[in-house]
């Protein structure tokens, strides 16, 4: 699935067509290797952080039809790694 949403974003580049990468990329290397692809191809990178408090993501992921096992979510909240203003073109917080 992402190697097709990859070919799928480059297609949008190269047509020089804006798009929303919606994803949990928790981690500067995760990002960084998206934001170098969609840099290569000339494109203006913003990211957008959006933040919730702990008791909110657990409450909400207990509403979902299939919900992510709390261990999962709690491993993420760990490797947490906030968006630096110096990681894309403009970085917008949602906090």
């Amino acid at each position: 699935v992402i190697q097709a949403a990859r070919e799928r974003a480059k297609e949008y580049m190269r047509l020089h067509q804006s798009f929303v990468w919606n994803a949990t990329n928790v981690t500067k290397d995760i990002r960084g290797s998206l934001i170098n692809l969609f840099v290569s191809y000339g494109a203006k990178v913003k990211i957008i952080y959006v933040e919730s408090s702990y008791n909110e993501i657990i409450s909400r992921n207990k509403l979902r039809k299939n919900p992510v096992p709390e261990e999962i979510i709690n491993k993420l909240v760990r490797k947490l790694q906030v968006p630096s203003v110096v990681e894309a073109h403009e970085v917008v917080y949602v906090v």
